[in-house]
């Protein structure tokens, strides 16, 4: 026998282990193609979306601050009437309108004019833009009257339409 106790058929034999597969995704490629799905998505929908047409308009009004008397004949003046919201029209162009803010609700006429392309007129409930704002809409043949009744919170979108007059 030999000296370690062994017999040559019976020495220890290393055993060999299999290497490691290297990995294909790891967290951070999960997360950074999550970010650039929601991006992209974020962008796709988007697509087409103007937001309001109509130029908001503002108006300001600027009062003089009073001055500080002291005394028993400091009276308090009294200050100006702060306006928050534009004053509503009565009359509508080519554009989106906001009703109660930029032009009045009630009824509304025009006349297409006989030069237009094409008078489209509709009343929405919101400004996106979407076919599901739409409450009523027309096309309207050059020459022809039409009459449409908007209310407060609506909005109202008109093109080759002419002047719409509150009546």
């Amino acid at each position: 026998m030999p000296p370690g106790g062994l017999q040559p058929p019976y020495a220890a034999v290393p055993v060999q282990q299999q290497p490691k597969k290297p990995k294909r995704f790891g967290w951070p490629t999960v997360i950074i193609t999550a970010v650039a799905a929601l991006s992209l998505g974020g962008i796709i929908g988007n697509v087409g979306d103007t937001g309001p047409t109509a130029e908001p308009s503002a108006t300001a009004t600027a009062s003089k601050p009073a001055e500080a008397k002291s005394g028993p004949s400091a009276s308090k003046a009294p200050e100006a009437k702060k306006t928050t919201e534009p004053v509503a029209e009565s009359t509508m162009g080519d554009g989106t309108y906001q009703i109660g803010v930029d032009a009045k609700p009630g009824r509304y006429k025009t006349q297409a004019p006989q030069d237009s392309a094409n008078c489209y007129w509709e009343r929405l409930k919101d400004d996106r833009g979407g076919f599901d704002s739409i409450i009523a809409n027309n096309n309207v043949n050059p020459g022809a009257r039409v009459s449409i009744t908007v209310k407060q919170g609506e909005f109202f979108n008109s093109h080759g339409c002419g002047t719409w007059t509150m009546v």
